[in-house]
């Protein structure tokens, strides 16, 4: 919906300017990632904002970053259990933190 749309935009521009990348939408949460990369970077965050954490501290370590892009396709079934303004500020609370180790 909108409104996610409106907050990935917001969040990968944040993303971009505190880190310097160029990012389409660092929320879309597909990833490929090496597993020697992985094993050299510890992660802690749940929820939405571990995809956050993911590429912060990729970009500290100097690991590249490649977009795969994908297509978004509409619900078709259930609904939602994303808290929007909870999981929004547990992303900024990364990308903060992040600037600050």
């Amino acid at each position: 919906d909108i409104a996610n749309y409106v907050g990935n935009r917001i969040i990968t521009f944040a993303f971009n300017l505190l880190y310097k990348q160029k990012l389409i939408d660092s929320q879309s949460g597909f990833r490929v990632i090496k597993r020697s990369v992985l094993k050299k970077v510890e992660l802690f965050e749940g929820d939405m904002a571990f995809a956050t954490e993911m590429l912060v501290k990729f970009v500290k370590r100097g690991f590249k970053i490649v977009e795969v892009s994908t297509s978004y396709k509409p619900r078709t079934y259930g609904k939602s259990k994303l808290k929007r303004i909870k999981a929004g500020l547990e992303i900024f609370k990364v990308l903060i933190r992040g600037i600050k180790d």
